[in-house]
């Protein structure tokens, strides 16, 4: 497979500043103007170009149509409180709330039009389901039970929640939600100048000596993190404490080190380790998602640990392979050993 993803699509319009609006009002996207003045609506990773129907832009397109497209996006907020958000905006819901299939797993979604009537479709995704063989009545049987466990707990996690999700902190707590952004201007201003004296430095430049930027880098990076999280944090009971809920997205494998697990290791008590090993309610997500897919992963974690005490005794068991210990002597067979 040579595509990985989806960097951006062009919807042509009748009016780019209704859908501006549209899309950044209802939606939440950011409004982002590029070259010669066009517009562009970002979320996530990706975004949307504008394309003005009377006013042509790229010669190349040939049957640029308003309102041909049909697009569904997956969000970041419960299904339900987007349904009051579109009712909030007198957006009409045409179908919905039901269950689609979508790239990873079933989807639960809503159907609207935007102002140039382009179908819509915005989606959650259903707790426990994966592209994966479910043809027996007793592996449907698990899935279905196993789904309906970490709905629940997505309903009422029973303890407070951190989640740190790229650049945002997020608090749940007593059916309250808070959000604060990371890293102001200034520290991605101090990155890029950064970068621009090692690119020099790459191209020939003498050596230069980076620990003291290092050192301004990582001291604005933990202070940045500890504005925003020890306030919510110190208002927790000491059980309260102990119980939290804690998890951490990274697009690829964490660097040993890493500030943000280094704060919060030292904040919580608690250690991550290899793989989930030592995940104990500190969970780190080795790829670049969305809130509820962070809530989701914490959801699988502790009921993964219901799950190891029930059946084995050891909490834990479920974070390690349930067949590695049968693996040695396996593999000591094959292996002439």
């Amino acid at each position: 497979m040579f595509v990985a993803n989806l960097d951006h699509l062009v919807l042509t319009v009748r009016d780019v500043q209704a859908t501006v609006q549209f899309y950044t009002q209802v939606l939440g996207m950011q409004a982002r103007t590029f070259g010669a003045g066009r517009q562009a609506l970002h979320f996530g990773t990706q975004k949307i170009n504008l394309h003005q129907a009377d006013k042509p832009i790229d010669h190349n397109v040939r049957h640029a149509t308003p309102g041909s497209a049909d697009l569904c996006f997956l969000i970041t907020i419960p299904l339900a409180r987007m349904q009051q958000r579109l009712t909030d905006h007198q957006v009409t819901v045409i179908e919905g709330p039901v269950v689609r299939t979508g790239s990873q797993g079933d989807i639960r979604s809503l159907y609207f039009y935007d102002p140039d009537e382009n179908l819509i479709e915005v989606s959650e995704p259903v707790p426990g389901t994966v592209f994966e063989p479910k043809d027996s009545p007793q592996n449907l049987s698990f899935h279905r039970l196993y789904q309906e466990r970490l709905q629940q707990w997505l309903d009422n996690p029973g303890r407070p929640v951190l989640l740190l999700v790229s650049d945002t902190v997020v608090f749940l707590h007593h059916g309250q939600r808070k959000q604060l952004s990371l890293r102001p201007p200034s520290y991605h201003a101090f990155k890029a100048e950064v970068h621009a004296q090692a690119a020099e430095c790459m191209q020939g430049a003498p050596m230069q000596d980076f620990s003291a930027a290092l050192e301004r880098g990582a001291r604005m990076e933990i202070e940045d993190l500890h504005s925003a999280v020890y306030p919510w944090w110190s208002e927790l009971s000491e059980d309260e404490q102990k119980r939290c809920a804690i998890c951490v997205t990274t697009p690829h494998q964490p660097r040993d080190g890493r500030l943000s697990l280094l704060y919060l290791e030292r904040l919580s008590g608690r250690k991550t380790g290899v793989g989930a090993s030592l995940d104990d309610g500190l969970v780190v997500l080795e790829m670049d998602c969305d809130e509820h897919t962070a809530l989701l992963g914490l959801a699988r974690h502790y009921l993964d640990q219901e799950i190891g005490e029930l059946f084995f005794g050891d909490r834990f068991r479920m974070q390690r392979d349930v067949m590695a210990a049968a693996a040695g002597a396996i593999l000591d067979e094959l292996f002439l050993l």
